[in-house]
């Protein structure tokens, strides 16, 4: 059976079965892929990082989101639908709006953009979506 090129291959994790390391590379690379090279997810113009909403905050793209922005020092929101999930999302250091509490609270978002507090949106559904400024589907 032919191998793969080396350039292609990712070292396996520590504490890792293949099948979980394989799954790796699937999350990460989408979401970096879309927060940093179409996103543009970066800092403003006085050097401060800007601040991420991400919809879908407990999916398996909505964690590797909010782990990746927290790494690069953004400020992240992230919307999910019941306490048990908003309190993992808060784990991962996202501020979490439970949308099931109050439909006001889910339209929140458009307040914190009016107020300049979120520059970007992610949305697990995919697609360019537009959401006051640069927004983009992971």
């Amino acid at each position: 059976m032919p191998g793969s090129p080396l350039l292609q291959c990712l070292p396996v994790p520590k504490g890792m079965t293949l099948i979980e390391a394989a799954a790796l590379p699937e999350n990460y690379f989408t979401v970096l892929s879309n927060l940093i090279e179409r996103g543009r997810l970066g800092t403003t113009a006085e050097g401060t990082p800007e601040s991420l909403l991400v919809l879908g905050g407990s999916s398996g793209i909505g964690v590797t989101a909010i782990q990746l922005a927290r790494v690069f020092g953004h400020r992240v929101f992230a919307t999910t639908g019941n306490p048990e999930k908003c309190a993992a999302c808060e784990q991962l250091g996202a501020h979490a709006i439970n949308y099931c509490v109050s439909a006001r609270k889910f339209g929140s978002d458009a307040v914190l953009l009016t107020l300049g507090v979120i520059a970007r949106r992610s949305d697990g559904l995919g697609g360019d979506r537009s959401f006051r400024g640069r927004t983009f589907g992971v």
